[in-house]
């Protein structure tokens, strides 16, 4: 019943190619493609996730992303963002990259600042990055993503971090987004 799951290409953790980077597409390419039938007969979108050049070694970038969707060339395909990711990767600003992929390809969210912490705990320019959304006319989802201070993803994964720290970091982040969503349509 999944709207959509969403892909890393390659192994998280490991920024280093397996083979090339040339044989590692292809590879990921013709796995997605297979994965890619799978969820067109289910009716799932797949979205590719790229992750920062320090964490994997394939996909960075949003137009990675693109690059290798239109490689395989199935409307099941698409790509996602997420900010964390992005504010190391788009080097014309997340926003910029969110125009560019525009409403057709980007199809999902992950949301948290500069700091992996929650909206609001960090430098990003959240009104500008809602500004694209409603630019393109978003229609996907958007998760949060926060980790309080100090925290990894892989403190999250071995659920080393309490629910409750998790869940008031979740509430912050949605609470600052509204006010910065509501500030953005103010001044319009």
């Amino acid at each position: 019943g999944a709207r959509s799951v969403l892909i890393v290409p390659s192994l998280v953790g490991r920024p280093q190619y397996f083979d090339s980077k040339e044989v590692d597409l292809k590879r990921a390419a013709e796995s997605i493609a297979r994965v890619c039938e799978y969820a067109e007969t289910n009716d799932i979108l797949l979205t590719i996730e790229p992750i920062n050049r320090y964490e994997v070694g394939l996909v960075n970038s949003i137009e990675d992303a693109i690059s290798l969707a239109k490689e395989v060339n199935n409307k099941y395909l698409r790509v996602m963002g997420d900010t964390f990711h992005m504010q190391i990767e788009e080097r014309a600003g997340i926003p910029n990259a969110i125009r560019k992929a525009g409403k057709f390809w980007y199809q999902h969210m992950h949301i948290a600042d500069n700091t992996r912490q929650a909206p609001g705990r960090g430098t990003m320019d959240w009104k500008e990055i809602l500004r694209a959304l409603y630019d393109i006319e978003y229609e996907g989802n958007i998760s949060l993503e926060p980790l309080p201070k100090g925290a990894s993803p892989y403190d999250a994964r071995k659920g080393n971090i309490p629910a409750e720290i998790l869940d008031r970091e979740l509430l912050f982040g949605l609470k600052y987004l509204r006010m910065q969503e509501s500030a953005l349509l103010g001044s319009d």
